[in-house]
């Protein structure tokens, strides 16, 4: 059976048999088709649609305008081999996405799998599924209110569904994989501290010390200077003790006696900063 493909996670494209459209002869054009592609099946008055897309247009005006953008779309149809008649219909008062072949939007099948994932016994399939259906943010390059409000909410769910992973791989105590899917969600949402001290703790267990001491500066530095805050008492701890057994798992080969007496003063003075800090944030509860 012939399907109509349909992209919405990333930049709309659409794609029937071996024809791809993901150019749009306007942008009111690609917005309308997005519109009625989440809300198949779906009657939408005209005059919704005009206020959707033309706020501000008189009604004569706007009435004008969505004829000629509904025109466009069975064009756009016909570029890919597809009678409009068969998905768009239109009459004076209504329009609706009623499609007479079938359609796979990976929106629904995001969720799906989400949904399915929810009540499986294993889960762990499902998550990875919808992950790797999510190849950006909905409808990449619209910004219409109705979109940003949906758009919100997928990314939600994917971001959630990529920490219910990382949580999944740090169980199995597979770090390396974790540690991936933990910068994944911050190169989303860089402020997800929770993240960052999982990803200290993975490269502490991979045996990076340097990187996990670098992610603690990554994490306080973004703190500080976007939300004006220290990190959290667990990520300090965290830090430390990384610190501490670096320190004492560390023995350079024949150590210069000023060398040595050196790294044993700074230890002492990262250990007095940090019972003082500690102090600080125990006075400020």
């Amino acid at each position: 059976m012939t399907i109509l493909l349909v992209q919405a996670l990333g930049k709309l494209q659409l794609r029937y048999q071996d024809t791809a459209v993901s150019t749009f002869p306007t942008r009111h054009a690609e917005e309308l088709l997005s519109y009625l592609l989440l809300h198949p099946q779906t009657p939408h008055s005209r005059e919704k649609l005009i206020t959707l897309l033309w706020p501000d247009a008189p009604p004569d005006k706007g009435r004008a305008r969505l004829s000629t953008t509904l025109w466009r779309l069975r064009c756009l149809f016909d570029t890919l081999g597809l009678p409009a008649a068969t998905c768009l219909h239109a009459d004076r008062e209504w329009v609706t996405f009623a499609p007479q072949i079938s359609v796979q939007l990976d929106v629904t099948c995001f969720e799906k799998c989400l949904h399915d994932a929810a009540t499986a016994a294993d889960p762990v399939a499902g998550w990875e599924t919808a992950v790797s259906l999510y190849q950006g943010e909905l409808f990449t390059g619209l910004y219409a209110d109705w979109c940003l409000v949906e758009r919100e909410r997928l990314a939600r769910l994917w971001l959630h569904t990529l920490g219910q992973l990382m949580e999944h791989h740090l169980q199995q105590h597979n770090y390396t994989a974790a540690a991936a899917i933990g910068e994944r969600i911050l190169q989303e949402d860089p402020l997800r501290e929770e993240v960052h001290r999982a990803l200290i703790h993975c490269y502490e267990q991979m045996g990076d010390y340097a990187q996990a001491i670098k992610q603690f500066h990554i994490c306080s530095d973004l703190l500080m200077s976007e939300l004006g805050v220290l990190p959290l008492p667990e990520t300090i701890i965290l830090y430390s003790n990384i610190i501490a057994h670096h320190y004492q798992t560390l023995k350079p080969k024949s150590p210069a006696p000023a060398q040595k007496s050196a790294l044993k003063n700074a230890f002492a003075e990262f250990l007095q900063a940090g019972e003082r800090l500690h102090s600080l944030l125990a006075q400020a509860e």
